[in-house]
């Protein structure tokens, strides 16, 4: 195909978000399908490179699912989708253009906590827009959490190719006891956590494994403190990883979400990204060596 110009693109674009409802239940959150026009999708989808050509990252949710033969403790991350050119591209400078901010923050001006408006009111810009192109594997999972208060708005495109992963998206939580989640773990609950981490970490290789099970979860060791037990919560709806769907939320006290790959049977691409506090912020991925 003759790609569109990025104009014409961002114009679709915008236009869907503009349309779509705001579902307050079980928070405010956006589903799009069919955010970018079908022609442009299927190039899309063509252009994402083989894992093979793309870096091992880790990020969080990486490596804590259900362990199997073949799950992995990293995802992938395309990292010449800031330079390249063709339909990637063209779908790179509209999320990153600032008419594509300016719709989600003006879409959840309601849901976004008024301490946050400073940072996009009145034409402020102290925020920026993060994404990267990424590929989660078998085992990919993070429990319930609401996200960390830097974030204004989180973001996915689902980039499957067929229908095979549609309940696999984003699972929205619902606590089974509010007061409970905001007590959070327990002091003592804490004190073991660091009291394993600490005996685990004489262990060549021990605390990964400790931090990335149950045992961690239940005990708030490592990254695990920042997200809550499974057991705590109800999945309420989940935002499908259909192809060309495009799910967005304003993070807030009850925003809480989660996702587990445990099962998944081959790959989940997802363009993946925040419009986060701060003018000059970047995306906290590690490469993988």
């Amino acid at each position: 195909m003759t790609l569109p110009a990025v104009k014409a693109i961002e114009a679709h674009v915008l236009g869907k978000i503009a349309k779509a409802q705001v579902i307050d239940e079980p928070y405010p959150h956006i589903l799009v399908d069919n955010l970018l026009p079908a022609d442009l999708y299927a190039e899309v989808v063509a252009a994402v490179p083989p894992t093979s050509e793309m870096e091992r990252v880790s990020y969080p949710g990486t490596g804590f699912g259900k362990k199997t033969a073949t799950s992995r403790d990293y995802g992938f991350r395309h990292r010449a989708l800031k330079t390249t050119d063709g339909p990637l591209g063209v779908v790179r400078d509209v999320l990153a253009s600032d008419a594509f901010a300016r719709a989600l923050l003006d879409k959840f001006a309601t849901s976004i906590p008024a301490e946050k408006h400073v940072r996009f009111d009145n034409g402020s810009a102290d925020f920026s827009t993060v994404f990267d192109l990424q590929v989660d594997l078998e085992g990919y999972a993070i429990a319930p959490h609401p996200d960390i208060p830097s974030k204004l708005v989180t973001f996915q495109i689902y980039l499957s190719p067929d229908e095979t992963l549609a309940k696999q998206g984003t699972f929205m939580c619902v606590p089974k006891d509010n007061d409970r989640v905001k007590r959070g773990r327990t002091k003592l609950a804490l004190a073991a956590g660091r009291a394993i981490a600490l005996v685990s970490k004489l262990v060549p290789s021990a605390y990964a494994r400790v931090e990335r099970s149950r045992l961690g979860e239940a005990f708030g060791i490592g990254d695990q403190r920042a997200w809550f037990p499974w057991s705590w919560f109800d999945v309420a709806k989940v935002a499908p990883a259909l192809p060309n769907n495009f799910f967005a939320f304003a993070p807030n006290e009850r925003s809480y979400h989660a996702v587990t790959m445990d099962g998944l049977v081959g790959e989940r691409p997802v363009i993946r990204g925040f419009i986060r506090a701060g003018a000059d912020t970047s995306n906290w991925i590690a490469p993988r060596m």
